[in-house]
């Protein structure tokens, strides 16, 4: 029924990386998309939006890559919604552009403004904080082990490529 996107439970992780990574310095896009398994390109595309958003800010050069632009405290899962996806629920007759015949007088627009509230209220008071408290380092190097055998994986499937040597996907 409801689909909570790609992007959106992408970015928890990666910030979620971001924010326990113990040294206060710049984190590679590289790193972490190694750790959790992930495109580097749709983390790239992720972190786009999220720099435009105020959530991260990046450096450049040999140390470059990504830190929290706020606290862990201060970032709300309802406002990484809203600057990854414009909205958190989408129904057409909650639109304010739609052209339904039966806006004002349909039953269901109070059922699902209703339901947007409780979404919105609920996502406005989750933090990454919050979050984090909840995710253990055990659980970021579950995710980390993950991507290894997957990487390891996909190194069997392709290997004996030209000459019979392995390709390199570092």
């Amino acid at each position: 029924m409801l689909l909570i996107s790609t992007r959106l439970r992408y970015s928890i992780l990666a910030l979620l990386t971001i924010a326990s990574h113990k040294e206060e310095k710049a984190l590679p896009l590289k790193n972490i998309a190694r750790t959790l398994g992930l495109s580097l390109k749709y983390l790239e595309k992720i972190f786009r939006l999220l720099k435009k958003g105020g959530l991260v800010k990046s450096s450049r050069g040999a140390c470059g890559g990504y830190l929290l632009a706020k606290s862990p405290q201060a970032i709300t899962i309802y406002e990484l919604a809203l600057i990854l996806e414009g909205k958190t629920l989408s129904v057409e007759c909650l639109d304010k552009d739609t052209a339904c015949q039966r806006l004002g007088v349909c039953p269901e627009q109070l059922l699902w403004k209703k339901f947007q509230i409780t979404i919105d209220n609920f996502l406005k008071v989750q933090t990454l904080n919050q979050l984090l408290a909840n995710t253990n380092s055990t659980n970021l190097k579950l995710h980390s082990k993950i991507a290894q055998q997957k990487k390891l994986q996909l190194k069997k499937a392709i290997k004996g490529g030209k000459n019979g040597k392995a390709l390199c996907l570092s």
